[in-house]
């Protein structure tokens, strides 16, 4: 795995699940005065990131795939449409 692999899956990585949990134990472990301020920095983190997220896989998949000299996404579908075409002439 090169160095822009490791960088998608470190952005893309899971996080929002183990923020979820670590911040369960650790208020089930000790007392915090602003539990009820923690959660919601955790959900409106969570909220960005998915957003951020889901507007960046496209691109940043299409340029790893560009990168690796693979087609991207819109390609392979444009080819797909193009064979069945060619079928549906033969036949």
């Amino acid at each position: 795995m090169n160095v822009a692999e490791r960088s998608v899956i470190s952005f893309f990585g899971i996080r929002g699940i183990g923020s979820i949990f670590y911040l369960a134990f650790a208020l089930e472990k000790a007392e915090f005065p602003q539990a009820r301020e923690l959660w919601a920095i955790l959900g409106f983190t969570m909220l960005v990131s998915i957003s951020l997220h889901g507007v960046l896989a496209t691109p940043v998949m299409n340029w790893l795939d560009r990168r690796h000299g693979r087609k991207i996404a819109a390609e392979l579908s444009e080819s797909e449409e193009d064979e069945e075409v060619k079928v549906a002439t033969v036949e």
